[in-house]
Order: C-alpha cells, then sequence, then structure tokens
C-alpha cells in the first residue's frame, strides 16, 4: 500500500539530471563502444530479442546513445532472418565471433553506420543503427576507448652494481715453509798420524828404534 505523498523521503533536484531531448545526429558512421547488452521479451509474448546499447565513443556526439533491436526468436521466420545477418555483421565487427552469452560484446567497440528515420507511431526523426556494413574499429581507438584502465607501465629499475672484483689478485697469507734439514756434517775423523819408526842410520853408526845396541 502506497503512502498519500509521493516524494517519500522528499526530492533533491539538484542531485539529478534533467532530462533533455536529443535532436537526432546525422547519419553517417560513427566509432562505438557496446555498453549493454539485454535479452526483453516481445509485447506479444511470442519471441525475445537482443537489444544493444552504443556509446558514441569520440567526437562532437561522444556519449551519445544509439540503440538496436534484433529479433532473434520471432514467430515470424523473415524477421529472425534479418536479425540473424545483423548479429553477424556485429560479431565480426566487434571480434566476437561465436558468442555464447550476450555479455561477451560488452566493451567491444566498433564503427557503425547510423542513419536518420521518421517513427511511424508519431512522425518525428529518430536514429538507427544500420543493420549491415558495420566495421572493425582501429585497434589504437578502441584502446583508448577502453573503460578499463590500463595499468601503468612498470619503472624499470637497474639493479644495484655489486662491487666488481678486483682485477690485482689479492695476497694470500703466505704459507709457512719449514725450512728444509741439511743434513748434519759429520766431522770426519783426522787419522791419526803414527810415529814412524827411527830405521836409524847405519852410517853413523845409529842402531834402528828399538834395536838392541847389543
Amino acid at each position: 500500500m502506497f503512502e498519500n505523498n509521493i516524494f517519500d523521503g522528499g526530492f533533491d533536484s539538484r542531485t539529478v539530471e534533467p532530462s533533455t531531448e536529443f535532436a537526432p545526429i546525422p547519419a553517417g558512421d560513427y566509432d562505438v563502444m557496446i555498453t549493454k547488452t539485454t535479452t526483453k521479451s516481445t509485447k506479444a509474448g511470442t519471441g525475445q530479442y537482443l537489444e544493444f546499447e552504443f556509446s558514441i565513443i569520440r567526437g562532437e556526439f561522444a556519449k551519445r546513445k544509439l540503440f538496436s533491436r534484433l529479433n532473434l526468436k520471432n514467430p515470424n521466420a523473415k524477421a529472425v532472418e534479418i536479425a540473424r545477418g545483423e548479429l553477424s555483421s556485429i560479431c565480426r565487427a566487434s571480434g566476437v565471433l561465436t558468442p555464447r552469452d550476450p555479455s561477451e560484446f560488452n566493451n567491444k567497440c566498433l564503427t557503425v553506420g547510423v542513419k536518420v528515420v521518421k517513427r511511424e507511431d508519431t512522425g518525428e526523426m529518430k536514429n538507427e543503427v544500420k543493420g549491415s556494413g558495420h566495421k572493425p574499429i582501429d585497434g589504437a581507438k578502441a584502446a583508448q576507448a577502453s573503460t578499463v584502465p590500463s595499468q601503468p607501465p612498470q619503472q624499470y629499475v637497474q639493479p644495484a652494481q655489486l662491487p666488481q672484483a678486483s682485477t690485482v689478485p689479492s695476497q694470500l697469507p703466505q704459507q709457512y715453509v719449514q725450512p728444509a734439514q741439511l743434513p748434519q756434517q759429520v766431522p770426519q775423523q783426522v787419522p791419526q798420524q803414527v810415529p814412524q819408526q827411527s830405521m836409524g842410520d847405519p852410517q853413523q853408526g845409529i842402531p834402528p828404534a828399538g834395536a838392541s845396541p847389543f
């Protein structure tokens, strides 16, 4: 049960952007990003369509929204055929060639053709995304348009230089070498001189030593 006061809790217009009526943008090619994909049921409840939300990513009309609805499940076979052809064009331009889930298209960039048509119910002019002719976007432009901030390049830090080993070999501690022992000199025994026995002098009549004079 709702309360009588529709402004439950109050309303502050300063916190809400006012609605703006946008005139259709000129027909042409625009670089866009797929910002949302939604599966919805048809009004009759007999089918489903896939709605793409495109956001223009550069130029005078940046941030303007464009929409495309593809009747992928519908009793009308011709409508399904047209929708599958449009989906194939989006797949090839965005690089999602074999999607399994609509969310795979989110944040993908491509170039789409836009035309200006008249609404059947009000007669006002509106924009409509062409069903064919989508093109892959330049890789550099797609990188600039990405909403996911790229990681800043890591700064190269030069490793600290280790002190170079000296080319002059350091003097190793001298190892004590015990001097070789010289062979002890054995004193030579001087042969004792044996006193020579006097042979005597027969001319002077001196007898040899030890001889008896008689």
